[in-house]
This record gives C-alpha cells, sequence and structure tokens, in this order.
C-alpha cells in the first residue's frame, strides 16, 4: 500500500512542481504515523507538515461535526498553497489556546495535511492526492485510547472519546462517506 502511494506521489511530482496530500481517518486510525512516514520518505522537516491538531478553533467544544477546527485558517491555507513560497499560519491547541508562535515554513515539494474529519466536500479540490485510512471506527478509537492513556492524558481527555470524538466520527462517516471522497484508500494491515 505505501508503495503505491509514493508511486503516485511520485507520478504527480514528474509532472508538477507540488503535490498536495491529504490524509484522514478516525482518531487512532494511524493518520500520523502515515503522514510522518511520507514526510520521512521525502525529507521534510516536520513543522511543514499541516496537522489539523495544530488548528483546533477557539472553541473547539461545539455540537458540530466539523466544530474541533478553525476552518476558516485551514481553507485560507490551502488555498495560499498553488502560489505561496511559504507555510504561515498560527495555531491553536486542543482547548483553544493560542500557540506563542508561528509556523512560518518553506512550501515543501510535498503538501502533507492530516487530521480527523478533514475529507469534506468543500475543500477536495484542494489536494491534488486524498487518502482514507481504513481502519474501523471501534479498532480506531480502542487504538487511540491506548495511545492516550500511555500518554497520561486527563480524565477529562478520556472521556472525550466517549462523548465527542467518537460520535462524531460515525456520524461523519454516516453523512460524507470519506472512503468515497478519497482518492486512495489506505488499508493497514492490523496486528
Amino acid at each position: 500500500m505505501l508503495s503505491d502511494l509514493i508511486k503516485h506521489i511520485d507520478t504527480l511530482l514528474s509532472v508538477q512542481d507540488r503535490v498536495t496530500l491529504a490524509i484522514s481517518g478516525f482518531g487512532g486510525s494511524g493518520k500520523t504515523t502515515l503522514a510522518d512516514i511520507v514526510r520521512d520518505h521525502y525529507k521534510i522537516d516536520d513543522r511543514q507538515v499541516i496537522r489539523l491538531d495544530n488548528l483546533f478553533a477557539m472553541k473547539p467544544y461545539g455540537d458540530g461535526i466539523f466544530d474541533n477546527y478553525d476552518w476558516a485558517t485551514i481553507t485560507n491555507l490551502l488555498q495560499s498553497i498553488p502560489t505561496s513560497k511559504e507555510l504561515h499560519y498560527r495555531g491553536r491547541g486542543v482547548n483553544g489556546e493560542t500557540y506563542p508562535f508561528e509556523f512560518n515554513e518553506p512550501m515543501p515539494k510535498v503538501i502533507i495535511i492530516e487530521g480527523v474529519r478533514l475529507l469534506r466536500p468543500e475543500v477536495m479540490s484542494y489536494f491534488d492526492v486524498s487518502v482514507w485510512i481504513d481502519c474501523p471506527l471501534d479498532i480506531a478509537t480502542e487504538r487511540g485510547k491506548s495511545r492516550d492513556r500511555a500518554d497520561h492524558r486527563s480524565e477529562e481527555h478520556m472521556k472525550r472519546w466517549d462523548t465527542e470524538w467518537t460520535p462524531k466520527n460515525a456520524k461523519y462517516e454516516e453523512i460524507y462517506h470519506p472512503a468515497k471522497l478519497a482518492s486512495f484508500i489506505y488499508r493497514e494491515t492490523l496486528a
């Protein structure tokens, strides 16, 4: 699977200067892992990877499927990619806190954007390649919870898996069918 994805990106790079790669899946599905593998393959600095977990909304606790993230900033960033020489934005953390620094990095040849619920009709035209990680919601959720427990996340954080993130992911899949939106399905071999 990985070799097919790299081959596809390389084919696009042979005819264009940049490739915008979106990687999405449920929390715990392996989005960050795949993004990091692609990052390392193309020798991209980590600060050049656009992670939705650095772009939370000022009030990321809304009831809507997409309320967690700052979609105005995300859309502006995506719109700037074709003409900009830099990735420039100020991020926010999971509680809406503004980072004390800005991301200001040279534009890489492969622009990787990764995050939960990233694939949606309004932004699909900005992606040259869109990847959906094919990992069932229940498995992804358990993996995400295990990771967060190992990272000693707070009880409040852990409760959000059951009260917010997993229900939103289920609703997102039901309404938007991200596997159908994606141009590439990545099937990981689960151990």
